[in-house]
């Protein structure tokens, strides 16, 4: 968290939005701040049962989603000098 003039930016890590809450503190602890491979991951959804799996599948579909559509919303605002 870091202070700018007298509001806080809070970053969210966007593995805390994807995996369930006690899978992402073991995978915490021994990723962060790295940014891990596919081989890394995939063993991860391979150690979970398939509905915790396909949970995660659609918490990581819908963030690209909403940030396909923030980056489309940002290229039809023109920049400002």
């Amino acid at each position: 968290m870091t202070q700018t003039g007298r509001y806080f930016q809070m970053e969210i890590d966007p593995w805390a939005l994807i995996l369930p809450h006690e899978i992402y503190v073991k995978w915490n602890e021994g990723h962060n701040p790295h940014v891990p491979k596919v081989a890394e991951v995939a063993k991860l959804l391979q150690g979970m049962k398939p509905e915790q799996r396909n949970v995660v599948i659609e918490r990581a579909k819908a963030l690209t989603l909403q940030g396909r559509l923030v980056e489309e919303a940002a290229a039809t605002i023109k920049a400002t000098p």
